[in-house]
């Protein structure tokens, strides 16, 4: 039952953290926003790539697209957190 519980943190949980700290450690960056645009693309390109099977009955492919979604929304929310709290 832990192995369960440490596949379902590895692909739902760890990713948006990730997200958050590099979205967070780079906010002072000038362009921090292009981080979070190319995950956007790397997770659309992988949402892709997961639609067309490329891997009969395996779903790593699906995986990793849910992984780089969580990431990509950890780093939109940090960004529109830091965006909407500038004095």
């Amino acid at each position: 039952m832990a192995q369960i519980y440490l596949n379902l943190f590895f692909i739902f949980v760890l990713p948006p953290l990730v997200g958050i700290l590099l979205r967070l450690l780079l906010k002072w960056h000038r362009y921090a926003w292009a981080l979070t645009a190319l995950w956007a693309g790397a997770s659309l390109l992988l949402f892709l790539w997961a639609s067309t099977n490329p891997i009969p009955g395996s779903e790593g492919p699906g995986l990793y697209a849910i992984q780089a979604a969580g990431l990509t929304a950890g780093a939109l929310v940090a960004g529109l957190i830091c965006h909407f709290r500038k004095p």
